[in-house]
């Protein structure tokens, strides 16, 4: 579709109203340079933006926070030219800047800037300073995997500090000869100065954790219970190094004027293993817990008390590195699709495929025949409630010319494919949509996507195979997944 990569795929809400968002643009050694978009509802691209920095979006971080519902926070990763001495360096380095900022949806304005480098210290950073820099291959010191905002405006960031490969495991030992297992951080950003309030974890942490509290490259920290609460992915592993026995879901109650921290709910995956990379802690609408397993190629659903509900897997049932990774999983059980594209049909002699990508509110599908092309000269043959993604129908005898309609649960007529000929499967009338605003029909027409073009997909005399690449039904599930 001339979007590249596709992460992040989910709904969010913009001015009260729920979108779907998603991040394109490039992936680049496990970071990204692309853009923002945001569709409405008839999956017009109604924004289409990214930040100032050099390689514009990166593909970690594409947050709506709630407590503004019009600013977005963007994350970025780009190569800089810096004196890395004190680390190990010549002074003449190369180090991958990690930051983010705070987008004005509407106008495309930086409201807030930050970069990882003028506020973190270097030795802070268990990515011991490889000697092959250059900016092909910059030093990851600091690798930012999300964002988030309170309602003070200040900012929490996760920072998986990736496993020293070039440091002994001695240094990893504290005084007393225990092993020191918060490896990695999670940081309060004062929104003001860009100054660390505090930071949990890591080297330095100003919190006193639980015995179990443990965590370890984690990703998709999140603000909870009025900010009183973090949920965060363990992810156990950074596919080299597992210091746990498996990675999970984590919700953390926060205890501010003792500054400890206690698990409150722990999610489980259904066998036990590490994850290497990826992963995210989704609170549903209905208080239930979505977990995306990152390189496992895993969903799984939780009630609030940790007890799975079900797990599911994309592609195989490889626990790591199999041939598809997901990265984030989102349920949203109130999407409503409406797209302009007009239904799919395919035939095969007395058989029919009825299917429309994007379209949610369909409940019937009615196949009309007869033998003028015209759609008003069409009678009823059969009919059958929506199954799937795609529908089968069967006729009971063939006809000259055909075309499926689709409706809602009151029995609306949503909209009409192409009329097809039997005879070689050719279009010879045009489709239509009748929209919920206006009962008149409008023809397709491609939304601008920045430098992308969506076009319509025109299905074939074979069974259809999708449109745009996205599955939707009664209950959106998005997953942004890669193949490795």
């Amino acid at each position: 579709m001339g979007i590249n990569d596709c992460f992040d795929l989910r709904t969010q809400t913009l001015n009260g109203t729920e979108v779907l968002t998603m991040w394109v643009g490039e992936v680049v050694n496990g970071w990204g340079a692309g853009r923002a978009i945001i569709m409405n509802s008839t999956y017009d691209v109604i924004h289409n933006f990214t930040s100032t920095f050099p390689n514009g979006a990166d593909i970690h971080e594409f947050f709506i926070p709630r407590v503004t519902n019009r600013t977005a926070l963007l994350s970025a990763y780009y190569a800089i030219n810096t004196d890395l001495s004190e680390v190990g360096g010549t002074g003449d380095d190369w180090l991958l800047e990690c930051g983010f900022q705070e987008i004005d949806i509407a106008t495309g304005n930086v409201l807030f800037s930050w970069n990882a480098s003028d506020h973190v210290t270097y030795s802070d950073s268990y990515e011991g300073f490889w000697t092959d820099d250059s900016e092909s291959n910059p030093w990851d010191f600091f690798h930012m995997n999300s964002v988030d905002k309170d309602a003070d405006g200040n900012y929490l960031v996760s920072s998986r500090l990736a496993f020293p490969a070039l440091k002994t495991r001695s240094t990893l030992f504290n005084g007393s000869g225990d092993i020191f297992r918060h490896y990695h951080q999670i940081y309060k950003v004062d929104g003001s100065t860009g100054d660390i309030i505090w930071a949990m974890g890591g080297m330095n942490s100003d919190w006193d954790m639980c015995s179990d509290c443990n965590y370890e490259w984690q990703h998709h920290a999140r603000w909870r219970d009025n900010y009183t609460a973090i949920s965060l992915f363990d992810n156990a592993s950074n596919g080299d190094d597992n210091d746990e026995s498996t990675g999970r879901g984590m919700v953390l109650d926060l205890d501010t004027d003792n500054m400890s921290a206690t698990l409150r709910t722990a999610f489980y995956p259904l066998q036990s293993h590490p994850i290497q990379s990826q992963g995210n802690t989704h609170l549903s609408t209905s208080g239930n817990w979505v977990l995306g397993w990152g390189s496992s190629p895993w969903i799984s659903e939780y009630y609030p008390n940790g007890t799975m509900i079900y797990s599911a897997a994309l592609g195989g049932q490889n626990l790591s590195d199999g041939p598809v990774a997901n990265y984030r999983a989102f349920k949203s059980t109130t999407w409503q699709g409406f797209p302009k594209a007009v239904p799919d049909i395919a035939i095969d002699g007395t058989t029919v495929y009825a299917s429309w990508n994007g379209a949610t509110e369909v409940q019937m599908w009615e196949v009309v025949v007869g033998d003028s092309s015209a759609p008003r000269t069409l009678s009823s043959s059969v009919n059958a409630s929506r199954s799937t993604f795609e529908t089968t129908l069967t006729l009971p005898s063939n006809a000259p010319y055909i075309q499926v309609r689709a409706y809602s649960g009151n029995s609306r007529v949503l909209g009409a494919s192409a009329v097809l000929s039997s005879s070689n499967g050719t279009s010879a009338f045009d489709g239509r949509v009748h929209h919920l605003s206006s009962p008149e029909s409008v023809s397709w027409s491609g939304p601008s996507c920045g430098n992308y073009q969506v076009v319509e997909v025109k299905s074939s005399s074979k069974k259809v195979a999708g449109s745009l690449g996205l599955l939707f039904a009664a209950v959106l599930f998005t997953t942004s997944f890669v193949a490795s």
